[in-house]
């Protein structure tokens, strides 16, 4: 059997240093952009749409996180002042949008590049179609649960899960 000497093991230790080094090096010098094609024409849905107020509310800081995600820093701040301008366009409040980006700004990218699972284990989502004239029926789906778990096959159903609203 062949037997490493401690120095040879020090030399490998020390060339791994060194490679992890450029590798960080090549790493820090990428630079990532959002990619348009040609074709996309930012149609991004105007402030005063029936969308429910909470979606119209989060367009600005999802669009700014979406950019802060993707662009690196020397590009970031022109493609948020292009965001801006086209959000002002579709008739978004300017404090609605300076709200967003500064929201999405304090966010550490290195967080958002960290892959987040989730357990959707035991999750029955409720969809509807969103309109406005109609009642919101999911807060009495939600409330009247216990009179479906009363029923022994629904209970098997319901239990342990989690009814989540999905627009």
């Amino acid at each position: 059997m062949y037997k490493v000497s401690e120095r040879e093991r020090k030399r490998e230790r020390e060339r791994e240093r060194e490679r992890s080094k450029s590798f960080r090096f090549f790493i820090d010098r990428i630079t990532t952009d959002v990619f348009y094609k040609i074709t996309d024409t930012k149609q991004y849905l105007m402030f005063d749409s029936c969308h429910p107020r909470h979606t119209r509310n989060n367009t600005p800081y999802n669009l700014a996180r979406r950019l802060c995600t993707i662009s690196k820093e020397e590009i970031l701040d022109t493609r948020l002042k292009k965001l801006q301008v086209l959000l002002l366009q579709k008739h978004f409040p300017r404090k609605l949008i300076l709200n967003g980006i500064t929201k999405a700004l304090s966010l550490d990218r290195k967080e958002l590049l960290t892959v987040k699972t989730q357990n959707m284990k035991n999750v029955i989502p409720y969809v509807s179609t969103h309109n406005p004239q109609n009642p919101e029926i999911y807060n009495v789906i939600r409330n009247n649960l216990p009179i479906l778990e009363e029923d022994p096959d629904m209970k098997k159903i319901f239990d342990n899960s989690q009814i989540i609203k999905s627009i």
